[in-house]
């Protein structure tokens, strides 16, 4: 389900309180999981909290099945597979290529760096001419974005809620500001404005980031989250620079065209040049997209993708078509025992070793999900899949990653599964991954550590 836009979400609240007051609780049900599911995906966690209290006779079926807003934060920071929806940050790249007015795109451009980095609330400041100014501020409890007509940066700010230390900072040394608990931050403790909130409300996490196309300094994006600390993690830090890219990119596009009478003559290529760079620059989001974030190999949906193109090909070519599933042994006793953080450094080995060995670029190697990965192999039979399954599983077992815990080795190992199939029209790609899956727990039923087949 995509992000609705404030008028959405407000309208679905209304419904399910309408319904609600004329006892059709069903449908009201409905509106009400839809609004709240759409604002946690915006990252308002107070409203989330406010329709639990108030809605909790409709939410109970979801209390049972994920919990409250609270559990929910609770599970999010147990695990580290990436939570940010990247087809979403490409479509809202994508549309702040496509707007060119320039009051437009600083409302566009507010709303969404707010939505997708996870923020309460944020301020957008350009430099011209060597100043600061303050061109649009946005907020998740506010329905619009404000477009502030170029407030200058200076001690007056601090009435606003700005930490001009800190955004002084960042356009000096055009470095980003990362703050998990403001208040404790002895580089910034003399803010006025942090000092001042540490009596009332307690600044908590900050992300303020340099806005720069092509070596130019073009201004700073400030942003608060002061409902929990370390709110802005590195993954959300380089997805919002690969926005504020384009950003920077499309400001000056509308900044442009507001010029266009003087740079009539220039203005079509300088256009055309950005247009090129906004295309790279959704190319490398498209890539981010296809990538686990743990692991930076193929993620599932690049995996389903491939072999669907694949399945086609050796369909058309009537060639062998491999796939290799394979986990780690005891990989939930590695965790318990390791913990969490060793557990994906585990992962992060298997997969750069798994890597090497799958050596064809025709070759497909993703994360299937969890601790189990999964290999594509074009033009291969099963003897040749049988030797990169050998490979993957000797370069692992080299790693002698201490596993205390297994019941097999001292060390980490590999149950490996092979299934191929030459497609015809009674085949499927469901079939070739169930008989791989199928021969991967039969090599778990042997005892593991072992490569089986299911031709």
């Amino acid at each position: 389900m995509g992000k609705l836009c404030t008028h959405e979400l407000i309208a679905c609240e209304l419904a399910a309180k309408f319904y609600l007051e004329i006892g059709r609780v069903r449908i009201a049900r409905t509106y009400i999981e839809d609004a709240r599911y759409c604002y946690i995906c915006w990252g308002a966690t107070a409203k989330v909290l406010h329709l639990e209290k108030h809605y909790s006779q409709l939410l109970g079926r979801i209390f049972s099945e994920v919990g409250t807003i609270a559990a929910q934060s609770t599970l999010k920071s147990t695990t580290d597979s990436p939570k940010l929806d990247l087809m979403t940050v490409m479509k809202a790249a994508q549309m702040l290529s496509e707007e060119i007015v320039l009051e437009k795109l600083l409302k566009k451009l507010m709303q969404t760096i707010i939505e997708n980095a996870g923020a309460q609330r944020g301020y957008l400041i350009l430099e011209r001419q060597g100043q600061l100014f303050i061109e649009a501020a946005g907020s998740v409890d506010l329905e619009d974005i404000s477009v502030l007509k170029s407030i200058p940066i200076d001690n007056k700010v601090v009435m606003l809620g700005l930490p001009t230390t800190i955004i002084n900072y960042v356009a000096r040394t055009k470095e980003n500001v990362v703050l998990n608990d403001a208040k404790k931050e002895e580089k910034f403790n003399r803010d006025r404005y942090l000092i001042n909130s540490a009596k009332t409300h307690p600044v908590t996490s900050i992300l303020c980031t340099p806005l720069i196309h092509q070596g130019k300094f073009l201004g700073v994006v400030y942003l608060e989250n002061n409902l929990a600390m370390g709110a802005f993690s590195l993954e959300r830090l380089d997805i919002l620079q690969l926005l504020c890219s384009q950003a920077a990119i499309s400001l000056e596009n509308a900044q442009l065209y507001a010029e266009k009478e003087e740079y009539s003559q220039t203005l079509e290529q300088r256009v055309a040049d950005r247009t090129a760079q906004l295309e790279k620059a959704n190319q490398e989001l498209h890539r981010l997209a296809s990538l686990d974030g743990l692991t930076q190999i193929a993620n599932r949906r690049r995996f389903d993708e491939y072999l669907t193109l694949e399945w086609k090909r050796s369909l058309r070519e009537k060639q062998p078509l491999s796939l290799i599933l394979f986990d780690v042994d005891y990989f939930k006793r590695y965790n318990d025992c390791y913990g969490h953080q060793a557990g994906d450094e585990c992962l992060k080995q298997i997969a750069k070793e798994s890597s090497n060995a799958v050596k064809r670029s025709i070759d497909l190697l993703a994360r299937y999900g969890g601790e189990e990965f999964a290999v594509i192999l074009s033009n291969t039979n099963t003897e040749g899949a049988t030797v990169v399954a050998q490979e993957i599983r000797d370069r692992v077992r080299q790693l002698k990653i201490p596993h205390q815990q297994s019941q097999v080795k001292d060390y980490i190992t590999l149950s490996l599964g092979i299934s191929t199939i030459i497609p015809d029209l009674n085949s499927s790609p469901e079939i070739l991954i169930a008989s791989a899956d199928t021969a991967l727990y039969e090599a778990k039923k042997q005892g593991r550590d072992r490569i089986i087949s299911n031709q």
